[in-house]
């Protein structure tokens, strides 16, 4: 079976580490894939790093790279000083053609069975829809997205989103989502019809995460007796400022604890939340760290993970990647996320932006190593018996090959 890839994204992120996951823990080896990503796209080098030897990657400008190429041209300056930001419409009308005859040719060169159109959040790239036009042409059945986040806008207040609910049912077979929250939200929002949708989970292969070399990047820190740490992008939705505002009663109780936050610090305002720390007085107890590539290690140092986020959280990997290191995990209870913890048992769930409740749950681990222990090890449990990679590619291809999940569609 030959599987052909479209990938349309800008920023790396979870939607590269489950592609990643997928490809590596394909059941069957003798399946090859072909990948497509968009030539900006910031997780194309990591992609290809961690696939090759199971997968072919290959670069193509996505509709808005041409946009942007073309607004380059000396020939198409007179349209943007003329007409200033409505300029921007020749040039749609121009790379559309464009990207329609690049995906075209890109498809008709390639023989395959399957297509995967590998998303972020709905409706995703314009190209993703693009490549499903041709391949529903060519007659390849099996025509599938992954959508892995919630559309910004409804179906009654978007005509992009009715478009693109129009569009998927002629020309995709399912859109697989990542967790029932999700899949909910599709139908309720883009009117998507149940029939058409199938929830898939994500699964996390920690091998990635680990990298052969020892490091002693937290070697000044061993002797900490509380560390506690959130993993993710500094963007305002994943909640820093509730769990600063929190951390500062914490620091009362446990006045040499650690609050370790691992990000880029390109990916939101860190000053602001430098800002808030000293307002808080808390600056003393954070330790920042730009995010590693061996983020295994940082799992394996803490004694607690937090995912304290606001809103747009389908899945929560972070969540399954404390349980796959054996890490007692507290999340807000908002999207995918209380799907995948069963409440004091194998995670804690908090009220989201609730700071006292937040507070209470770090203070209740942090108090009792037993308890921090039975969460690790429940988790840990879970994780190998739902979460993995293996388990995810499985079931995806089980699904391709229309035979029935062995996943977890009873929690």
């Amino acid at each position: 079976m030959k599987i052909l890839v479209w990938n349309e994204c800008y920023t790396s992120g979870g939607a590269d580490w489950s592609l990643i996951d997928l490809v590596e823990s394909w059941p069957d080896k003798n399946d090859s894939f072909l990948i497509y990503i968009n030539e900006t796209h910031e997780g194309l080098n990591l992609v290809k790093e961690k696939t090759k030897g199971r997968a072919e990657v290959k670069t193509y400008k996505s509709f808005m790279e041409r946009v942007l190429h073309l607004r380059t041209f000396k020939p198409f300056e007179f349209t943007v000083q003329k007409f200033g930001q409505s300029g921007k419409i020749p040039l749609w009308l121009l790379a559309g053609p464009l990207s329609l005859l690049s995906s075209f040719f890109l498809i008709s060169k390639k023989n395959c069975d399957v297509l995967i159109l590998n998303n972020g959040g709905y409706p995703g790239g314009l190209s993703n829809f693009i490549m499903a036009f041709w391949a529903t042409l060519k007659g390849i059945k099996k025509r599938y997205m992954i959508v892995r986040n919630y559309p910004l806008k409804t179906y009654e207040t978007c005509r992009r989103i009715r478009f693109f609910k129009w569009f998927s049912e002629k020309t995709l077979v399912k859109i697989i989502t990542v967790s029932n929250s999700l899949k909910d939200c599709l139908q309720e929002k883009a009117n998507i019809k149940e029939t058409m949708l199938q929830r898939i989970y994500n699964g996390i292969n920690i091998e990635n995460k680990i990298i052969a070399y020892q490091s002693n990047a937290f070697s000044s820190f061993s002797s900490i007796e509380y560390k506690v740490g959130i993993i993710g992008n500094l963007e305002e939705r994943k909640g820093h400022d509730t769990l600063f505002q929190a951390w500062a009663s914490i620091i009362t109780k446990y006045p040499k604890a650690k609050l370790f936050v691992f990000a880029s610090s390109k990916s939101g305002d860190k000053k602001k939340l430098v800002n808030l720390a000293k307002k808080l007085n808390i600056s003393h107890s954070i330790v920042w760290f730009e995010f590693m590539k061996n983020i295994g290690e940082a799992y394996k140092f803490l004694d607690v993970v937090v995912m304290p986020s606001k809103n747009f959280e389908s899945f929560g990997r972070i969540i399954v990647e404390a349980m796959a290191f054996g890490k007692p995990i507290i999340a807000s209870n908002i999207g995918g996320m209380p799907e995948l913890i069963e409440n004091e048992k194998d995670g804690i769930l908090f009220e989201a932006g609730n700071v006292q409740k937040l507070t209470y749950s770090i203070n209740k681990l942090l108090e009792s190593k037993e308890l921090r222990k039975t969460i690790s090890s429940n988790g840990t449990i879970k994780y190998h018996s739902y979460y993995t990679s293996k388990v995810m590619a499985q079931n995806y291809y089980d699904f391709i090959n229309n035979k029935p999940l062995s996943d977890n569609t009873s929690l």
